[in-house]
């Protein structure tokens, strides 16, 4: 039978640069447990990594399982921290307790917090997983056996990015130590799959069966730095849709909807800045990002300019005092140098992006993880900014608190994790392409996100709860230019099968959350109150 190719890369590149030595020690980047070192005690080892990976038109669930050993002669407690990536959803969490994997249950943060505590003075060993600033998702390993293995798993849901045609799953994987046995299985549902596309690993080939497209692969000995991602191709039409019935109120439904934003494909590019503000995050956590990747694309963007001022603002828990540097003919070695010879240390506040100091721009850049730890979360940009873009390369980062930055001023964030250069590059010329207002035509929907109007992207995600039979009106388009309309019809197709409902109920509750945690001050008790019932882990539940 020939066989179906999908894109499937494990990316095993560059790794993470070396932090400096610090008292005590800094938590790992990537998936790893921690242990505060102690003398004579052998490190803990990564034995085995085990991923499966199911999709279902553009919603991919992921279950990786970690097996860790401890080759010490007394037992150990430890931390495991796994950074997920923007839009993945924490589904499951299992711990391996006396040779069995117990599945753990989402509750409110300080329910599991008073539980963790009574179970203890028990003399049990409990285990509590929560999810920590910078999208980390965090919990106590105890007991590690002496010269023995604990294992835990990790699931989660994402939605697939459509770029050109197809659907691209990522998962970030920077390990930093090497895995003994490192396994990937990918299963891609039979009505997801159509087409060729050609693989640059002849091994990682997609075969049919049954009813599904499966690939997969085992590594010895290797230390994933970059991410695993692949592609399927997506499906054809204006919009995509999935519906899940409520159980308990059947009558509604919760939907999801990848819709093509009609935006043209050879928008005339905006003019070229003369003025650029760029806000460059030098705090100590600047040292886990992807600088190189940073850079690359920030000097590609800036020589292509040809004459531009840049007032270049390093900013920690204060910013420093503006430097100029006028660009000409595309020459950035100056810039790029004073970049690369920032000091990396401190606390960050984002408070100290301040557009006043430099009235004068007419673009705004800012290269970080949006982790605030110190005084101001939220920079100051007054009225009339002009567009900013946050740029970053990091695991750990604060996504609600970047996109509350971009979205004030028209912007958007790229995450250099999720786009190659060459998309950054292309929508950090581009002019905005707007969802300008949603609309219920007949029926009745509730909780349509994202809220118009916003900038979008060639492809919107909506998510929204509609009863019965429903119809939904988009208008896309530029102010004062023409507009592209999109219908979306819910309620006339079958609902998905009872498990993957759960996800796309999940996710939609996740949406919510997401535009909760962008608020200035989040509403806490209302993402507690949708994380506990749908068993979605935030900031204000834990598992």
């Amino acid at each position: 039978m020939t066989a179906f190719r999908f894109v499937l890369v494990a990316l095993l590149l560059i790794g993470v640069g070396a932090l400096q030595a610090q008292t005590p020690p800094p938590r790992p980047v990537g998936p790893a447990v921690w242990i505060p070192p102690q003398p004579g005690q052998q490190p803990i080892r990564l034995d085995e990594v085990s991923i499966q990976i199911q999709t279902a038109g553009f919603i991919a669930r992921t279950r990786i399982e970690l097996s860790f050993h401890n080759p010490n002669a007394r037992v150990l407690e430890g931390e495991f921290v796994f950074p997920l990536a923007a839009g993945q959803t924490v589904s499951g969490y299992a711990l391996e307790v006396e040779g069995r994997m117990r599945e753990g249950v989402v509750v409110p943060k300080q329910t599991a917090r008073v539980a963790f505590e009574d179970i203890s003075r028990q003399q049990i060993d409990p285990g509590l997983a929560e999810l920590t600033k910078g999208n980390v998702f965090r919990t106590r390993l105890y007991p590690i056996p002496a010269r023995g293995n604990k294992r835990v798993a990790l699931s989660f849901e994402q939605i697939m990015p459509l770029e050109g045609g197809q659907y691209r799953y990522l998962l970030p994987l920077a390990f930093e130590q090497s895995v003994a046995r490192f396994s990937v299985r990918a299963e891609a549902a039979l009505g997801a799959a159509g087409g060729t596309v050609a693989s640059p690993d002849p091994a990682l080939r997609f075969d049919r069966s049954g009813q599904a497209w499966i690939a997969g692969f085992t590594r010895e000995g290797v230390q994933p730095q970059r991410e695993l991602a692949f592609a399927i191709p997506g499906g054809a039409g204006d919009a995509e849709q999935l519906e899940a019935a409520d159980a308990l109120e059947p009558a509604w439904r919760s939907v999801l909807a990848q819709i093509d934003s009609g935006r043209p494909a050879t928008l005339k590019a905006l003019p070229a800045p003369r003025r650029i503000a760029l806000f460059v995050d030098a705090s100590g956590s600047a040292a886990q990002r992807d600088l190189a990747r940073e850079r690359a694309v920030l000097q590609r963007y800036l020589a292509g300019l040809g004459e531009v001022e840049v007032a270049l603002l390093a900013f920690r828990d204060a910013a420093e005092a503006p430097r100029r540097f006028r660009l000409r003919r595309g020459d950035v070695g100056a810039l790029m140098e004073a970049i690369a010879a920032l000091p990396l240390d401190g606390g960050s506040s984002y408070g100290a992006v301040d557009l006043s100091v430099v009235p004068d721009a007419d673009l705004m850049l800012v290269l970080g993880d949006g982790l605030s730890n110190f005084a101001a979360a939220d920079p100051k940009l007054g009225t009339g900014a002009p567009r900013l873009f946050v740029l970053h390369a990091a695991q750990q980062a604060d996504h609600a608190a970047l996109e509350r930055i971009a979205r004030r001023a028209g912007g958007r964030v790229l995450d250099l994790l999720q786009l190659d250069a060459d998309a950054a590059l292309a929508a950090l010329t581009r002019p905005e392409w707007r969802l300008l207002s949603t609309e219920v035509l007949a029926g009745r929907c509730e909780q349509l996100l994202p809220q118009a109007p916003l900038a979008v992207e060639a492809r919107l995600l909506l998510s929204a709860r509609c009863e019965g039979r429903a119809r939904l009106r988009l208008r896309f388009g530029q102010a004062g230019q023409g507009e592209v309309v999109r219908e979306l019809q819910v309620g006339a197709d079958d609902a998905v099968d009872a498990a993957l409902g759960e996800t796309v109920h999940r996710l939609h509750a996740q949406a919510r959350i997401a535009e909760l945690e962008r608020a200035a001050k989040p509403d806490a008790d209302a993402i507690a109150a949708l994380g506990t019932q749908y068993g979605v882990v935030t900031r204000h539940t834990s598992l």
